[in-house]
Order: C-alpha cells, then sequence, then structure tokens
C-alpha cells in the first residue's frame, strides 16, 4: 500500500512562521511514503527557507488573479450557494455581517483550492492507496482538505484531521466574536486535535454534536541537556515573541522599569520580530525610559538558534505578557531548560504554568507593575526556592510538553489513519 501525508500550513517550509512545527517534523516524516506541503497563506514566488525530508515536496498556489476580496468572493458565490456543498450550514442564528464573514471565507478558501489544483494534478495522487489529509490550523486548510478529497481524491481512501490552536477557535478572543464555517469545517474532519483543554472546550461547548471528535494532542518541544540555570545577579529575564499588540512586550520594558525603582538589578532579553516598523517602535519605546538594565533585542531568530541561545544563555526567569495565547511553544522551551515562568494566564497558558509551582500567572487585565511584582516574588525566594522552581519546571516539562512523548502520539495517529 502506497502512501500520503499532505500537510496544510499557513507559510511552513516557506518565508517564516509556525517555526514550532519543525520540531513535530522529525516524529511524523516516516509516517507515510510521500509527504507534501502545501502553505494557505502565501503563492508562487515565495523564498523556501526551512529544509524538509527527501521525500517530501513543497507545492504553492498560482497567484490569485484578483486582489480584491470581493470580486473573488463574487467569482465564487455560485458554489458558496449550492445548498449540496453545505457551506452555510450553521447552528448559530444568522446575521448579516456573520454571513459576509462565512461568505468571504469560503471565497477565500475555494479561489486558493482552485489555484493549487493544476500542481495538485501534476503530483498524481491517484497513486496513492491512502492519504491523510492534515491542517495544522482549524481553519482555511480544512476547507481545502476538503475540496482535495471530493474532487482529484474522491476514489482515494483519505482521512481528514486538524490540529486547533486559539485564534482558530476562541471566538472571545476575535474582533467580532465569530469565527466562520466552523460547523461546517467539524462536520468534515474525522478528528480535530485541540493543543489544549482550553481550546477543546470552545468547541465542545459550541458544538456538542461533534464532541466525539474532538481530542487534546498537545504540542512539545526536545528535551534540553543543560543544567538548571544558576541563579545569580543579576536577574536575566528573557522573553520570546514577536510583537503584534496582542503580545503586549511594552509591558515587559515598563516591568524592568518598575524593578528598577523597586532597586533589582535586571537584565532583558527579547527574541523575535521580523517587521521592521514594529521592531523599531519597541526600541524607540524602551529607549524613552531610559534604563540602566542591560536590554537587549535579538529580532527574529531560527527556531534552532533561540534553542541554542537557552542552552547556552544564564536566563533565570522567563516572561510572557500576551493577552492572546494558545499553549505557548516559547514556555515549554523555557520549561525544558528549568526556567521558572511568570506569565498571564491567557489562553491555555495556566495548562503548563502552575502558580508557585513552576512560576507565577496573573491575570490577562495586569500592568507592567503587576508583572515586576510577580518577578521580585521569585527573586525575594532566593536560591532554594528558585530551584524548586526550576525543578518543577523540567517535570511539567516532561509531562505536558515533551515532544517525543508528544509527537510520537501524533506519529501513531496517522499511521493508524493511514492503514485503516
Amino acid at each position: 500500500m502506497k502512501t500520503a501525508l499532505i500537510v496544510l500550513t499557513d507559510a511552513f517550509p516557506y518565508e517564516v512562521g509556525e517555526e514550532f512545527f519543525e520540531q513535530e517534523l522529525p516524529f511524523i516524516q516516516e509516517s507515510a511514503d510521500q509527504i507534501f506541503f502545501i502553505p494557505m497563506r502565501l503563492e508562487a514566488g515565495a523564498q523556501k527557507t526551512r529544509k524538509i525530508p527527501a521525500h517530501a515536496s513543497s507545492l504553492l498556489p498560482a497567484p490569485a488573479k484578483l486582489s480584491n476580496k470581493w470580486l473573488v468572493l463574487l467569482r465564487h458565490l455560485p458554489s458558496i450557494l449550492n445548498p449540496k456543498a453545505g457551506y452555510l450550514k450553521s447552528s448559530r442564528k444568522r446575521t448579516f455581517k456573520y454571513l459576509a464573514m462565512d461568505l468571504r471565507f469560503f471565497s477565500n478558501a475555494i479561489d486558493i483550492y482552485k489555484r493549487l489544483r493544476s500542481q495538485l494534478i501534476e503530483t498524481d495522487l491517484k497513486q496513492y492507496d491512502s492519504v491523510v489529509i492534515y491542517s495544522y490550523w482549524f481553519y482555511t486548510g480544512v476547507v481545502v482538505a476538503n475540496l482535495l478529497k471530493d474532487d482529484l481524491l474522491s476514489a482515494t481512501k483519505v482521512k481528514l484531521i486538524s490540529r486547533a490552536h486559539a485564534y482558530d477557535v476562541d471566538e472571545d478572543d476575535t474582533p467580532n466574536g465569530y469565527i466562520p464555517g466552523r460547523d461546517f469545517l467539524l462536520s468534515k474532519v474525522d478528528f480535530v486535535f485541540p493543543i489544549s483543554n482550553y481550546a477543546a472546550r470552545f468547541l465542545t461547548d459550541r458544538f456538542p454534536q461533534y464532541a466525539s471528535k474532538v481530542k487534546v494532542k498537545r504540542l512539545g518541544v526536545p528535551k534540553s541537556n543543560r543544567q538548571s540555570p544558576q541563579f545569580t545577579q543579576p536577574t536575566n529575564l528573557i522573553s520570546i515573541s514577536h510583537m503584534a499588540g496582542y503580545k503586549r512586550v511594552h509591558l515587559i520594558a515598563d516591568a524592568v522599569e518598575e524593578l528598577e525603582k523597586q532597586g533589582y538589578l535586571i537584565t532583558w532579553t527579547h527574541i523575535g520580530e521580523f517587521q521592521e516598523s514594529r521592531f523599531k517602535a519597541m526600541q524607540n519605546y524602551i529607549a524613552a525610559k531610559k534604563l540602566s538594565s542591560r536590554i537587549r533585542l535579538t529580532g527574529h531568530l531560527s527556531n534552532q538558534e533561540v534553542q541554542d541561545f537557552l542552552n547556552a544563555e544564564n536566563m533565570h526567569i522567563f516572561i510572557n505578557s500576551s493577552s492572546g495565547e494558545g499553549v505557548p511553544v516559547t514556555i515549554m522551551e523555557a520549561l525544558a531548560n528549568g526556567i521558572p515562568v511568570v506569565a498571564t494566564r491567557a489562553g491555555g497558558t495556566a495548562e503548563i504554568v502552575h502558580h508557585e509551582v513552576n512560576g507565577r500567572t496573573l491575570p490577562v487585565e495586569c500592568s507592567g507593575k503587576d508583572i515586576a511584582n510577580e518577578i521580585a516574588q521569585i527573586i525575594a525566594g532566593g536560591i532554594t526556592e528558585y530551584e524548586k522552581l526550576s525543578a518543577r519546571a523540567k517535570e511539567t516539562w516532561d509531562e505536558y510538553a515533551n515532544a517525543e512523548k508528544q509527537y510520537s502520539d501524533m506519529n501513531t495517529t496517522i499511521t493508524h489513519l493511514l492503514k485503516d
């Protein structure tokens, strides 16, 4: 039996983004004879920046013929309105705003598939006896996967699965309080794998009829062989994220300022951000404070560079100040390295950061001063309490975020689906 795994991503293996998927790939790459990677947010001309296995290939949609989203919608409106397609199936009372969001969502997915179709035909997918289509996000990729399943793979045994993270499940954290198409998506997947209990609850509470399809499968990071941090002075803070508004990196700068006022010796390193305007804005925000602490903003680093940094540097406390999260992979990496965490209880963060066990948590609606006070509590605990936090951080990583455990389980699932 010849098998294929089709992975629908946002960007991987092109450009930047989804660096955390690179940690899953070594575990699932042997599940099928051939792997295809197809990003949903890029098109022909994107630069491939990540290595993929020898038995894998990647495809990019052809350039869009129409740039205006409403013209794209008009082009695909007949397909969307076809009752046999079931696109507008919904268990929620429909409003015009939500209907417009659904229409644009489905028109975009149909357009992506049509721009992919000629490349998919060239891969001769009919040669495979069994195929798993794996959408990394519970969003556009699921619609594209279903179109592929019903079209070019209509005579093939196909299983459709998806992960679910945060933006793709948490309606409460969206500007309009609505995520389009989810009833349709749940009706089409064989399984959806939320990365947290938090994400799973959004789906099972909202769509109990599909609860049997929802199974939590967590993300993970590799084991670190470094010793636990040596708790010396100054206290070295580390944060890792891009600098979009919801990440609220400015609150960490505010916290450093407050810690200085309280007399603590601090250094702060922030890793992440490839958009020059956001990076420059943060530089200016920090410069205006005229802080005496040593501060490093590294900009974007590859996943391997981040791991190398954490393995080499004596970082004491990891900070996450986000207003919205799934379960941050960067926190998992900190825990693997025995670094206690101070974080907001955004999304599923509190499932791996346990207050006064491996760090400290605080409400999403917090200030820089609030963050500083939690950091100060860890410092005040001294070396003995710090070492306990550090040891428990590694224990938490092993229980909730051990890549070998989590991704071996995912590999087993994919392999069984291909052979079932």
